[in-house]
């Protein structure tokens, strides 16, 4: 099975981040399970762990109101390109 996640960050040290790491983690501990990361910003060093079998897609967004052309056609190419089963978005402010 294949799952594509959209998240805006996974840099902080919130709840969000943190249950959605944990939900990332426990999910690629299955072998049947390919995941991908969309992220909006740029991605660094998270502060939770994150499995190294999570493939992570940085869109290097800074300015959503400025760039949301550039988001649109982003994110359009990597749902043309990607053949996944699953899509699941995380809300970001």
């Amino acid at each position: 099975m294949k799952i594509l996640f959209f998240i805006g960050s996974l840099n902080g040290i919130g709840g969000v981040e943190r249950a959605t790491i944990n939900l990332l983690n426990g999910l690629s501990e299955s072998k049947s399970i390919d995941i991908t990361v969309v992220i909006f910003d740029k991605f660094s060093n998270p502060y939770f762990k994150l499995n190294e079998n999570i493939e992570i897609v940085s869109l290097n967004v800074f300015n959503y109101k400025k760039q949301y052309m550039q988001i649109f056609f982003m994110l359009n190419k990597i749902l043309k390109n990607n053949s996944k089963k699953i899509i699941f978005g995380n809300e970001y402010n």
